[in-house]
């Protein structure tokens, strides 16, 4: 299975570290897709997702693509073949995002995992 989580702060790292490593070990390709739209300076600019940051995982490695409009996230979903999409949440402003990948049959996971 290839599953892809969206990642709009390094720190979502906590929640999905674990999730990811499982995934890895019962050999899906994983895909972290990195919300490069976020903002790198301010109060909370060190929180930027940013792909040179991700951890190791031990049972084995990712696949890091970004993305900086909700087109081009769609974009990279088509063109690796995902079929479940993971997010620890979808906002009113994702959710045509939710509702396009709805429309062609993908699985979409929110909230907790």
């Amino acid at each position: 299975m290839r599953i892809a989580f969206l990642v709009e702060r390094n720190i979502y790292f906590r929640f999905f570290g674990e999730i990811i490593d499982m995934a890895l070990k019962r050999g899906h390709q994983v895909f972290c897709l990195h919300d490069y739209s976020q903002p790198r300076t301010g109060s909370k600019g060190y929180q930027f997702p940013d792909i040179n940051q991700i951890p190791k995982f031990k049972s084995g490695n990712v696949i890091s693509l970004e993305y900086k409009v909700e087109n081009e996230l769609i974009e990279k979903i088509l063109q690796n073949n995902i079929e479940v999409v993971v997010s620890l949440n979808f906002f009113e402003a994702q959710l045509s995002i939710k509702n396009k990948l709805k429309a062609i049959n993908l699985k979409i996971s929110q909230g907790f995992v």
